[in-house]
């Protein structure tokens, strides 16, 4: 009788060694598949970098503006957006330099890229936080949210998609 409960014993340890062996193989086995390896972590991180940087650095030059350079603003922009997109742009601007003092400045950019967008365009999510201020010493602040999408060309990026998704003014300005 002792030998069949040393030997029942035995044999359930080895199942239950087994059982956790394969698990074990398993587990491994998934977390191979699943994880990216650190090249291709290194190549998304890069393109993401450039574009989010791109990005970033084309609506601060573009939304930072005065008296001085409030038209020629657009002129900058031609070269980092498609021609449909500044002509927008354009229309939403008024077409003469307005005769008060003002100024407008980015105080914050935050940038997000669509982890799920297509290679070769990057979808970016902005969120533009800036100050108008007048001659007249009144200041008013908005948060917008833009959605863009920018497109290799030629070895450039370029914005090729661009939508003001909306905007939010803190409740003492509405």
């Amino acid at each position: 009788m002792k030998q069949f409960t040393i030997i029942g014993v035995l044999v359930l340890g080895n199942i239950i060694f087994g059982l956790l062996w394969v698990g074990s193989l398993t587990t491994s086995s998934e977390a191979k598949i699943s994880a990216p390896s650190e090249e291709q972590e290194k190549l998304a991180e890069e393109a993401d970098d450039t574009a989010l940087t791109f990005t970033e650095n084309t609506f601060k030059s573009f939304y930072h503006y005065d008296n001085d350079n409030y038209l020629t603003r657009f002129n900058d922009l031609e070269d980092r957006a498609e021609k449909s997109i500044v002509a927008d742009l354009k229309k939403l601007a008024a077409t003469d330099v307005p005769e008060i003092s003002f100024q407008n400045n980015v105080t914050d950019i935050q940038t997000y890229a669509d982890p799920r967008s297509d290679k070769g365009e990057e979808k970016i999510f902005v969120i533009l936080d800036t100050t108008y201020s007048i001659e007249d010493g009144n200041t008013y602040e908005r948060s917008e949210l833009l959605s863009v999408s920018v497109t290799k060309k030629e070895g450039q990026w370029i914005i090729s998609d661009y939508e003001n998704v909306g905007a939010i003014y803190p409740e003492s300005e509405i």
